[in-house]
């Protein structure tokens, strides 16, 4: 049995999770459904309602992904830049940014971390990480902090 060059699966595996974000962007379900492996799983740990933190499964996943364009009108995922873990070019990294138009006519711009594995040529996981007080304001939600919060927090040596 032949091993995969390490340097040259992670450039296939970054090309794959490239065209994720393409295919996100453009809405092609069809090639999401193709290039996620039967297992696939998404984790959104830090999300809040009503987004789910894990969904599992190809027809699960699916049928999240085609909900998305209820709430957004188009993702505009941007600035995206990969890397693939030194150790197991199957682990990818990615920071990007969002600039989107929610069907409510609000705008939503994020920032995000991802990970995501790869098996067998196909995403299995995905993780993403983005900021949950943006998506919360974006919703129309708001965060108030209490006034008596006593806490001197340093931002400098000069404070």
């Amino acid at each position: 049995m032949t091993t995969a060059d390490p340097t040259e699966l992670a450039k296939q595996n970054i090309a794959l999770m490239r065209h994720h974000f393409d295919v996100i962007n453009a809405w092609d379900f069809a090639a999401a459904r193709e290039m996620f492996h039967p297992d696939i799983t998404i984790e959104l740990p830090w999300t809040i309602e009503p987004f789910p933190k894990i969904i599992s499964g190809i027809e699960n996943v699916m049928a999240f992904m085609e909900s998305v364009p209820q709430f957004a009108e188009a993702e505009n995922l941007h600035d995206i830049s990969i890397h693939a873990f030194a150790d197991d070019p199957n682990e990818l990294y990615a920071e990007f940014k969002s600039d989107m138009k929610l069907v409510s006519g609000r705008e939503y711009k994020n920032d995000y971390l991802a990970r995501a594995t790869v098996k067998d040529g196909k995403l299995i996981r995905f993780i993403e990480w983005p900021d949950p007080i943006r998506l919360l304001v974006a919703m129309g939600g708001s965060i108030n902090l209490p006034t008596d919060f006593g806490a001197h927090i340093v931002h400098s040596a000069n404070d």
